[in-house]
This record gives structure tokens, C-alpha cells and sequence, in this order.
């Protein structure tokens, strides 16, 4: 599925909320619950541009650094925006933007259209 922004979320409620803001901003979106199955779309080719996700995912799982990390093997401009609890952001450094939690759908679009633009 082509998409220009990737949302994982494992919280449905959040990531639909920011699927939909994206969508009615104009991009075209596409949210995933897993990283596995995000990860598999990222590297199958498309036009990414963006990756959203969180930092921990449930136990047993990827988390969002590595899933960052591996999606950038295959698309090594991918841009990366974190939205993180503030004790995880240092994990973060060197891998992506951060937005931290709690944040707002409409602080996400605005986070991609800067990071989109620039």
C-alpha cells in the first residue's frame, strides 16, 4: 500500500485519531498495530516518506527505535517522529524527532508538515 506517512500504534484510539488527522490534512496515511507488519510495508517500496511511532510496544514485540533502525537498512532518508512518554526521548536521540506524550493529533500534523517541508 502506498503511503507517504507510516502511523504504528498499538493503542487503536491513537493511532486512528492520528491517521485521521493526517488523512484530512491531505497526506496519504496508512496505520499499522504491529511494527512487524509496518516494517514489511516500508521495506516492500512505495513512496514513505515518514515513520510515527511510539517507543515501547507490548512485551515480546519490536519496539519503535529498532523498527526505525531496520526501516532505515532499506530507506535510509526515511524521517522518523517519535511520540514518547518524557523518559524514554533519550533513546531516541540520533534516531528521529520526538513529540512528547500526551500530544494532540493536530500537534502531529503540524510536526509533519515541518518535517515534510523541510
Amino acid at each position: 500500500m502506498p503511503a507517504r506517512v507510516v502511523v504504528v500504534h498499538d493503542e487503536a484510539s491513537i493511532r486512528d485519531e492520528f491517521v485521521s488527522a493526517l488523512h484530512r490534512a491531505g497526506y496519504k496515511v496508512a496505520g499499522f498495530s504491529e511494527t512487524r507488519t509496518a516494517l514489511a510495508v516500508i521495506e516492500a517500496g512505495g513512496h514513505i516518506e515518514l515513520l510515527i511511532t511510539r517507543v515501547t510496544f507490548p512485551k515480546g514485540t519490536q519496539h519503535g527505535v529498532s523498527l526505525a533502525l531496520m526501516a532505515r537498512l532499506k530507506r535510509p532518508n526515511l524521517k522518523v517522529l517519535f511520540v514518547a512518554r518524557q523518559e524514554l526521548v533519550e533513546y531516541t536521540h540520533g534516531v528521529g524527532e520526538v513529540l512528547q506524550t500526551p500530544v494532540l493529533a493536530d500537534d502531529v500534523v503540524t510536526k509533519v508538515q515541518e518535517m515534510l517541508s523541510a
